[in-house]
């Protein structure tokens, strides 16, 4: 009967049973050929399977000689860039224990166009259920066609950034961005994450309903909410970057804290007490066996953290809260080595409650041996304790950004760089053109400030005036250039308004409205600060706070925050000892913060007392900061090893071969030392010593001659000075010198009481003789007008004709040389910060001068007369 052969299925006949069957040609031929034909094809050429061969060796070379190049960059690669405009920054793996290198920090400039008003007053809403207040918009389903609207002033045509925050939810339906009766012309879904979100958004061309409407749609079941607050609207796309809450308006980089934290987020401070199960707030009731966390620890969101006790005895609670220390929730209540837990997506901070067996000496013992042992880390296991280390460095106002320019400061080397200039506020009066003789337009002409950089007549970005767009320059702009500017190469900025928006210049001067503009400066501004020096951490973080230390002194009864940065709490107050700068800690429930936050008072505090601070601010005040800095990685660690373990080697090489060669040198010197005795020996002689004589007849003869006692020198007891010969390290001292020298350090004190009449704009110069030889010294002056209230300390010296430092209370007053210093030496040497003559008469300057102290009074008041009654103390040292 039939069959297929085994490998290419051929149809083949048994001859014995298929012998009288008809022949047939396709199936006994043509298919079978058809089938090895294909199988032929399919089957590799010697030449492709060597072209093959050929291109998988090149290959192979390639990949082998990427990744020999691959490791080879990697080992040469000894650091890491870091750059990111974030609060929270987690090292890089490869990062490694050192000190950051090129730390800048720019400042960041944001157009908020969200004006919520104060607890949300300028939203509408409509409908039975939803509601507005301070914790922003609580929006529902239901049939009374519920919605939220704000009004806003945005541009037609323009992309925008929204930022909210979702704090509670219950749908089971979408949340829309409506765009019905709205600046959108279609409905957007927007994402319902608890937390912050950002979404983008374009306007419509037609402005008419120029508002921001959001609904729960009827795709949720009724009573289905959202609870939720508008960060900010931003125009562009800001998605990538970090935003947080931002106040209405221009918003600009504040000052900020940066402070380095190791593997270990613990701080190591515990007190007594629990954390409220509920209400997520310390209790006042203090059990046996409980103690908890002192301080808020800042946590990414929505990220794995282990904290570990390495012991089975505490149960642990960990508390999550928001940005504003809100709690959140909670997790733990095990007893257990680790609680492994996953921050919300809105967390911010965490604090934990920790619980002993039995009783008050269990929970000291405990607590007192987990100060040493506990660990919160980023991780997904438990690792290694690592002792809590951090490294802090305190930062001014970092200032604004312009396009791709910013404000900055370099933290290794010690300089602010103003690039941008703060706000500058255009308003009618500087109007000087207002043209209505195009075609689409009318144009208000303003002239550019002088110190801006020159404008072109293209879109270049060096300025930004808040609610506009900048747009290029036409010699006939068209209809749709009207809310929108520009500046040119007339140097002018151009407004651009409907036709017949004024009747004339005069109309235009009295009724354009401000404008507020940030602008490029034409040469940038320098300022030196101290350098300061941030320590990274193996596996660590860096964050980016809203915080700041600065001196104050109590005046009327309280202390007034610098910068006009209202407190939002403080996290530690300190009086200074004015004599020796030693810091005693205040407790803070001592002082209480005022309404406005520009202003504290600490119980028993008394006036012109002097008071370091640490305050927190409302982080919608500021932007974050784009932070760049360049860290050591592992693989220089590495590579150091390396070289040093070779180097080991190398060094034990070289000191066996020197032995070596030393042995040698050895072998040799013993070798011709032995030719040397062979060939000089001298032969023994009987009846003889070595030679009948050692030296000659006539040599013996000259020693036979000498005198008995010929050489016996006797040196004299004393020299003429004039005989010797002094060099550097050899001087003689005279009686003046020793005079001189018992002089340095000779403190000489004075005091002397003015009084006089300075007239306007001028100065008094006072001279006081103190002697000769005194290098520098220091003035304490005092009002006897107001009880001797001090006044001021000024410090100075005989180098030049300016004073150290010369510190008065206000910055409004006269401004010398010296004040560029001002904060710098309040924190160095803790000098008083204090009262002045009525905002205008001054210690301008203290020098020595020869043999006399010259003291010069000024009043800066350009129109009246000033008189003083004033007592110096004074004190000068050689």
């Amino acid at each position: 009967m039939p069959s297929n052969t085994p490998n290419l299925s051929l149809y083949k006949k048994d001859p014995v049973a298929d012998g009288n069957d008809t022949f047939n040609i396709k199936t006994m031929l043509n298919d079978n050929w058809d089938k090895i034909d294909t199988e032929v094809a399919a089957k590799e050429t010697p030449t492709g399977a060597q072209s093959k061969a050929d291109t998988a060796e090149t290959n192979a070379k390639d990949y082998t000689d990427s990744e020999v190049e691959k490791i080879s960059s990697e080992l040469q690669e000894n650091t890491i860039p870091i750059e990111a405009t974030a609060s929270i920054i987690p090292m890089p793996s490869a990062a490694t224990n050192g000190q950051f290198s090129d730390v800048v920090l720019r400042g960041n400039t944001l157009f908020n166009y969200a004006d919520n008003g104060v607890d949300y007053a300028n939203w509408v809403i409509a409908g039975s259920g939803t509601t507005k207040g301070a914790n922003g918009i609580h929006l529902v389903q239901n049939s009374t066609n519920e919605y939220a609207k704000l009004p806003t002033n945005l541009q037609s045509s323009t992309q925008y950034t929204l930022v909210y925050i979702v704090k509670q939810k219950d749908l089971d339906g979408t949340f829309v961005m409506n765009g019905y009766e709205s600046i959108i012309d279609t409905d957007i879904n927007l994402p319902q994450n608890l937390g912050i979100n950002k979404v983008l958004f374009n306007t419509s061309s037609d402005t008419t309903n120029n508002n921001i409407k959001f609904v729960v749609p009827g795709n949720n079941t009724e009573g289905k909410y959202i609870d939720f607050e508008i960060y900010g609207i931003l125009e562009g796309d800001y998605t990538d970057i970090e935003v947080g809450k931002l106040a209405y308006g221009a918003n600009s980089t504040l000052p900020v804290r940066i402070k380095s934290i190791c593997k270990n987020l613990f701080d190591g401070e515990l007190e007594y007490g629990y954390i409220d199960s509920a209400l997520g707030i310390n209790s006042d009731y203090d059990t046996d066996t409980a103690f908890r966390s002192k301080n808020y620890i800042p946590v990414e969101p929505n990220t794995q953290y282990v904290l570990s006790t390495l012991t089975t005895a505490p149960k642990s609670f960990t508390w999550f809260y928001d940005v504003n220390k809100n709690a959140i929730s909670r997790t733990g209540g095990m007893n257990r080595t680790a609680d492994i837990f996953i921050t919300p997506v809105n967390a911010k901070y965490v604090r934990f409650t920790l619980y002993s067996y039995d009783n008050k000496t269990s929970r000291d013992n405990d607590m007192n041996a987990l100060k040493g042992i506990l660990q919160l880390e980023k991780a997904s296991s438990m690792t290694p304790y690592e002792p809590y280390k951090k490294s802090v460095v305190y930062l001014p106002p970092i200032g604004r950004s312009v396009g791709n320019v910013y404000d900055e400061i370099n933290v290794s080397e010690g300089v602010h760089i103003q690039r941008v200039i703060d706000d500058v506020i255009f308003t009618g009066a500087d109007i000087v053109s207002y043209q209505n003789n195009l075609t689409n337009v009318d144009v208000v002409k303003i002239n550019i400030p002088s110190d801006m950089k020159l404008p072109t007549n293209s879109v270049d970005g060096e300025t930004n005036v808040f609610g506009k767009i900048e747009v290029p320059y036409q010699t006939d702009p068209p209809a749709d250039y009207v809310g929108k500017y520009n500046t040119n190469i007339n140097n002018r900025f151009w407004f651009f308004v409907p036709k017949g928006t004024y009747t004339d210049l005069t109309d235009a001067q009295a009724n354009f409205p401000s404008q507020a503009l940030n602008y490029q400066l034409a040469e940038p501004i320098e300022t030196k600060l101290p350098p300061q020096i941030l320590q990274a951490y193996k596996d660590g973080t860096l964050y980016v706070e809203n915080a700041y230390r600065d001196v104050g002194y109590v005046q009327g009864g309280k202390i007034q925050v610098a910068n006009n940065i209202p407190v939002k709490s403080l996290e530690n107050v300190s009086l200074i000892d004015k004599d020796t700068g030693a810091l005693t800690t205040i407790d803070l429930t001592t002082i209480t913060i005022d309404t406005d936050g520009l202003g504290f008072t600490v119980s028993g505090g008394t006036e012109g007392q002097y008071y370091e601070y640490v305050a927190e601010y409302d982080s919608s005040l500021s932007t974050i900061p784009t932070i760049s800095a360049i860290v050591d990685s592992t693989v220089k660690d590495n590579l150091n090893s390396l070289n040093n373990s070779v180097s080991s080697l190398n060094k034990k090489a070289n000191m066996q071969d020197n032995q070596i060669k030393i042995l040698n040198s050895e072998v040799d010197t013993m070798k011709d030392g032995m030719g040397n005795l062979s060939d000089n020996k001298v032969d023994k002689i009987a009846g003889k010593g070595l030679s009948t004589e050692d030296y000659t007849t006539t040599e013996k003869n000259k020693l036979a001659g000498i005198a008995t006692g010929a050489n016996n020198y006797i040196h004299p007891s004393t020299h003429s000075a004039s005989i010797i010969t002094q060099d550097s390290s050899h001087r003689f001292v005279t009686d003046a010198d020793k005079v001189s020298w018992n002089s340095i350090g000779q403190q000489t004190t004075g005091q002397v009481t003015y009084t006089d009449t300075i007239p306007a704009n001028s100065a008094l110069t006072k001279t006081i003789p103190i002697g000769t030889g005194y290098k520098e010294g220091k003035l304490i002056y005092k009002d006897n007008n107001t009880n001797s209230v001090l006044r001021g300390i000024v410090f100075f010296d005989n180098l030049t004709n300016t004073a150290k430092s010369s510190i008065t209370i206000a910055d409004s007053g006269y401004t010398g040389a010296y004040r560029a210093d001002f904060r710098s030496k309040i924190l160095d040497s803790y000098l008083g910060v204090l009262a002045d003559y009525e905002n205008s008469v001054f210690v301008d300057n203290a020098y020595i001068s020869g043999s006399n102290l010259i003291i010069l009074f000024r009043n800066t008041n350009t129109s009246v007369s000033k008189s003083i009654k004033v007592t110096v103390d004074w004190e000068v040292v050689k």
